[in-house]
């Protein structure tokens, strides 16, 4: 497993304890008691159901900490540009997501082709994502609610020849942020009991015509990329 630090090294961008462990519980317990609606993925220039390539429960969480999650997280904006050499605008709204035993992620990325997306359509700003960004909110050898498989795993981190199909899962520790281009290859494997919580979001790469006018997204759409 890989944990935050050696994953710094190969490019990613890290915060342990972005939540605490009574923040993370909070989420938690919200998130098992909220509605959800079988999660997505974006292909032909559509939201589409495709549980044989994605499987996983997304929940709509109300609360007075989401508003202090998100101030934060918009907070590290200007590190990821410094961290990843990119100019941003805005993100997406977050999205919870509950792995149950069973559910999956199988290998994609979180930006397709650009040809692939209408840029004149609903769903433009998936194409416009630069920075994905997870949080976990527990982990296997969680004390009170641990789980089995689900993990997060990294392609294409080593350039070397040779290397670049290796994979660095993640070691997941509670309340940890991985923040990473959007462009690189993942998956979450299946979880083989227990329930693996999550919330993720998306920065978006600045336009050109932007760059002296940045303004504030929030995409309301479920489409492709959640961890």
């Amino acid at each position: 497993m890989a944990h935050s630090e050696f994953l710094r090294r190969l490019g990613l961008f890290t915060v342990a304890e972005f939540l605490s462990a009574e923040e993370s519980a909070h989420l938690r317990g919200l998130a098992a008691v909220s509605e959800g609606v079988a999660a997505t993925v974006y292909r032909d220039r559509e939201i589409q159901l495709d549980e044989q390539a994605r499987k996983t429960l997304e929940v709509r969480v109300k609360d007075p900490l989401q508003l202090d999650v998100e101030r934060r997280m918009h907070g590290l904006s200007p590190a990821f540009e410094r961290h990843f050499g990119l100019q941003l605008d805005g993100s997406d709204r977050l999205h919870w997501l509950v792995y149950r035993s069973g559910d999956f992620f199988r290998l994609h990325s979180d930006v397709p082709s650009a040809v692939t997306v209408d840029p004149s359509g609903p769903y433009r700003d998936v194409a416009r994502r630069a920075v994905s960004v997870v949080v976990f909110l527990n982990h296997p050898n969680h004390s009170e609610e641990p789980y089995q498989g689900g993990d997060l795993t990294f392609y294409g981190l080593m350039k070397t020849p040779g290397a670049k199909e290796y994979g660095f899962p993640v070691n997941a520790e509670t309340g940890l942020l991985v923040a990473f281009p959007s462009a690189t290859l993942h998956e979450v494997s299946p979880v083989t009991g227990g329930k693996r919580y999550t919330l993720v979001t998306w920065f978006f790469a600045r336009e050109p015509e932007e760059a002296s006018n940045a303004d504030h997204r929030d995409v309301k759409t479920e489409i492709q990329g959640n961890h």
